[in-house]
């Protein structure tokens, strides 16, 4: 661990590399405030690193986290929260079972990953805090994570925090410079003006390292442009690549076509509740 870097864990067995993120404090400030009288929602659009950041909290501050991720969930878990959402007991051993991690009180966390997919899960939290025996924390997309709502109680037991892209001066830290954001902040703050020498300097440091980035952009275009969020498409308003990807949608009252490629694919417009558009097939009879 690296706290004047950007590395803040490194999960060696999964050769996963964890960057310092500011949303950690949170996570540790909700651990020592609530005493597991509170579940966390972190809420933010897909590949934010929610995921990364929730396993390496679980993992550094208790004795065991077990992370259970509904877009590829073990089917007894589900089964134990659709089926016996009253006796608990079994579904803490389905999921110790199932996930291979033994459970102690007071000292482990339970992660729902992706819980807008299974919105019983969300539910349930009600009783899993109310029961005390482990920490819970849930993330979600922000879109979906507000439309599968409908036919479940939200618990008050839960708190909801937003996660971010990296801002700027967590993007220096990846880069491993923790120098150059404090030095223009203080020269921000104090209306000064840095120097031609140090501000060629700073220059160079993010120019170089946004070119960087931008040139691992490129190389992966395909990948980085499934996992944008679309804000401002008619029809369709804010919703995620992934959700509706390698498909063809048309708005049949202003012929409006959208199309959506790459992704992991898997869900009709239905589904988001964006019941003004058809599929490709459905067009022509639609008009």
């Amino acid at each position: 661990m690296d706290e004047g870097g950007g590395v803040i864990y490194s999960m060696a067995s999964e050769d996963i590399m964890i960057f310092k993120r500011k949303i950690y404090e949170k996570l540790v400030e909700w651990k020592n405030r609530s005493h597991g009288e509170t579940a966390l929602l972190i809420e933010g659009a897909r590949r934010v690193g929610k995921s990364t950041v929730v396993e390496a909290f679980g993992r550094r501050e208790y004795k065991s986290v077990d992370v259970i991720d509904f877009m590829r969930p073990n089917r007894k878990v589900v089964s134990a929260i659709l089926d016996h959402p009253d006796d608990l007991n079994v579904l803490f051993t389905e999921i110790s079972l199932g996930y291979k991690v033994e459970l102690h009180e007071r000292n482990t966390l339970i992660v729902f990953d992706e819980v807008q997919r299974c919105p019983q899960a969300r539910e349930l939290i009600k009783a899993l805090v109310a029961d005390g025996r482990h920490d819970y924390i849930e993330t979600g997309s922000l879109v979906s994570i507000r439309m599968n709502t409908e036919d479940i109680t939200i618990p008050s037991e839960e708190e909801a925090i937003g996660m971010y892209p990296m801002d700027f001066e967590e993007f220096l830290w990846a880069m491993d410079d923790p120098v150059t954001y404090p030095f223009v902040r203080r020269a921000y703050e104090e209306r000064r003006t840095m120097g031609r020498s140090a501000h060629d300097t700073a220059m160079r440091s993010v120019i170089g390292n946004m070119q960087q980035t931008g040139e691992r952009v490129v190389e992966n275009c395909d990948t980085y442009i499934r996992d944008v969020d679309v804000r401002d498409v008619p029809g369709v308003g804010k919703v995620e690549f992934s959700s509706l990807a390698d498909k063809e949608w048309y708005d049949p009252k202003t012929g409006e076509h959208v199309i959506y490629n790459g992704g992991d694919g898997g869900f009709d417009p239905q589904e988001l509740g964006m019941t003004g558009l058809v599929s490709r097939d459905e067009y022509p009879r639609a008009q």
